[in-house]
């Protein structure tokens, strides 16, 4: 987990990709700067898109799913940081 206030600064010591896993409708209301779009799918397979040896950043509207998402790469072998809060208080944080 990581706090909005630690974003830019983990993505930089881990070279980490920013993903927004909202829907197509809050993502075009709001969205982090350089961020990738890959709205979340319970279909397993929507893994595949997360490469091994890559770290992200991911963050949803208030931080679940993108929790949900981070545990199911850790199972995978993937490291994944969700943002505490998520969309909600990334926005307050970065206004």
């Amino acid at each position: 987990m990581l706090q909005p206030k630690d974003l830019e600064t983990v993505k930089k010591q881990k070279n980490a990709i920013v993903v927004d896993v909202r829907n197509g409708a809050e993502y075009y209301k709001w969205r982090y700067r350089n961020v990738v779009w890959r709205p979340y799918c319970d279909d397993e397979s929507w893994l595949n898109w997360f490469g091994k040896g890559q770290c992200y950043i991911l963050y949803c509207d208030y931080g679940n799913i993108s929790l949900l998402v981070a545990r199911k790469l850790a199972q995978r072998d993937i490291t994944a940081y969700t943002v505490v809060g998520g969309a909600r208080e990334l926005k307050r944080y970065t206004l």
